[in-house]
């Protein structure tokens, strides 16, 4: 069986230049945590805001910027 991996559009700071798909391991939840197996997600303006640095100007990286998302419970 091969290991999950998982992939994400991450920022390493503001703007376009600094977002990249990064791939890593899957994180195991915690004690009150669900890990989802994400299927859909939608990127919006509140998104756009975020990697121009508008919305949340002290955020910390990295960040995966996604509002909205749809999948399954691993569990």
């Amino acid at each position: 069986m091969s290991t999950p991996i998982n992939r994400s559009w991450q920022m390493s700071g503001f703007g376009l230049s600094r977002l990249s798909q990064v791939e890593g391991k899957v994180p195991g939840p915690g004690p009150h945590d669900l890990l989802v197996r994400t299927k859909a997600v939608s990127l919006n303006y509140k998104d756009k805001m975020i990697v121009d640095g508008v919305l949340i100007p002290d955020l910390a990286f990295p960040f995966v910027p996604t509002s909205d998302a749809v999948g399954v419970s691993s569990r």
